[in-house]
């Protein structure tokens, strides 16, 4: 028989992210129904949303595994937790001759599919890095079926660290941006309505899950979308290496701030001819300068080199110049109709846009009913607006009563107002950068 050791186990699990999780179950409380007869050992592991998994694993030679999770991994963590159990509390094992008729029923299965992730187009430059990101994606499974047991109305009286804890694994899968979506979850609890927003993220990583699963099988620009949801992009030197678009940009929307020490900046571009929208986005660490210095309302003829994606809006500046002659061709939305139609034209490219930049033509600011301002075009219709802090005052300066050119950003059912064109001038509405005249 097979003498399992820490290192025997490393080398039975198919990756680092797997054998990690796995020692983490070594831990009398989660399983019940502990048994083995020699040649194998089964039992019960309990998941933090109280399911049940039922596991086997072969220890006489060859780790034949079975699982009821969903992983698509063999042998997953729960049957790895099984070995960790036999190093750390073999006592818990009860002696059989024969399988448990479940675990005999379990070990007919057949084994999972494996991920079909084949080093080609945008999955070629991952390594071993897609394999964690696969056990990674398991864990998210598994957690939003737990989730969906409990029910969404049972978050409200989480603590933070049950964000923290599925955060903390998403980060080690190597999806960052899933995992601070994830530990922002806690003040979004503690808001009015929070669990519209909650479902609606809800929604969104279960898309990702099953997206991922096929990713091999989805066009280049969609595989794009699905890693850069979880947080992987492009090197900047290879981006740079391919065309962009060269056009006349506007400084349209300029803002900064800070999230866990890491300052950020985020600039919004408006081509002249092209009509796309850039987001150039940098970061620095404490009171480092970014590099580049935009104002607010000012232009610069560029090539701005796009991130790749079914609905690219993230850039970078390849080569650019300032720009002194009026931008006259810019356009924006001239109804809520026509922006309404453009927004769900890329949400069909990128059903996890979390950002749609837009520019509206002329609206009136209005009060609605139950306090909420709207931006009201010329046909009656209105958009909700988040007027955060001192931008309903700002806006209101600026708009005096009457219709207003606005630029800003619709996130999570509201347009957040960035900045204001006013007689040939970008005013900012946010306070979080100088303008042109300022400068």
């Amino acid at each position: 028989m097979t003498e399992w050791t820490p290192a025997s186990i490393q080398e039975l699990a198919p990756n680092a992210l797997v054998y990690n999780r796995s020692k983490s179950l070594a831990r009398a409380k989660l399983w019940e129904g502990l048994g083995g007869d020699g040649s194998y050992l089964w039992g019960l592991c309990r998941s933090q949303g109280e399911r049940t998994y039922e596991c086997i694993i072969q220890i006489d030679g060859g780790g034949k595994a079975r699982c009821s999770c969903s992983s698509r991994f063999s042998p997953c963590r729960h049957s790895l937790g099984l070995l960790w159990m036999l190093l750390r509390h073999n006592d818990r094992f009860s002696r059989a001759d024969a399988l448990p008729p479940w675990a005999a029923l379990l070990l007919r299965q057949p084994p999972p599919e494996p991920p079909a992730l084949p080093p080609s187009g945008s999955l070629s430059r991952l390594g071993s890095r897609l394999s964690l990101m696969a056990a990674g994606v398991d864990e998210l499974d598994q957690w939003l079926q737990d989730l969906a047991r409990q029910g969404i109305s049972s978050l409200g009286h989480q603590p933070e660290a049950f964000w923290e804890r599925i955060a903390a694994r998403m980060v080690d899968a190597k999806m960052g941006s899933i995992g601070r979506r994830l530990r922002g979850m806690p003040q979004v609890v503690e808001q009015p309505g929070w669990q519209h927003r909650v479902q609606a993220l809800v929604a969104e990583l279960y898309l990702f899950v099953q997206a991922f699963r096929q990713i091999a099988s989805l066009s280049i620009p969609m595989q794009e979308e699905v890693l850069a949801y979880a947080g992987v992009n492009q090197k900047k030197e290879e981006l740079l290496a391919g065309e962009g678009v060269m056009d006349n940009w506007l400084v349209i929307g300029l803002s900064e701030g800070e999230e866990e020490k890491l300052r950020y900046r985020r600039t919004w571009l408006l081509g002249e001819v092209s009509g796309k929208y850039a987001l150039l986005l940098d970061f620095v660490w404490g009171n480092a300068r970014f590099e580049g210095q935009w104002a607010l309302g000012s232009a610069l003829q560029a090539e701005v080199v796009f991130y790749p994606g079914a609905y690219p809006v993230r850039g970078l500046l390849k080569k650019h110049r300032p720009w002194y002659e009026p931008l006259e061709r810019l356009s924006g939305y001239a109804s809520v109709s026509e922006f309404g139609t453009a927004y769900a034209q890329a949400l069909r490219h990128n059903p996890w846009l979390y950002t749609f930049p837009a520019l509206l033509s002329a609206v009136a600011i209005r009060e609605g009913q139950g306090g909420q301002w709207l931006a009201v075009d010329a046909n009656g219709d209105g958009l909700p607006l988040n007027l955060a802090g001192d931008v309903r005052w700002a806006l209101k300066a600026v708009a005096q009563e009457q219709p207003v050119a606005m630029f800003g950003q619709w996130e999570q059912g509201a347009f957040l107002p960035v900045a204001a064109l006013s007689q040939g001038r970008v005013i900012n509405l946010q306070d979080t950068a100088p303008d042109a005249d300022e400068e």
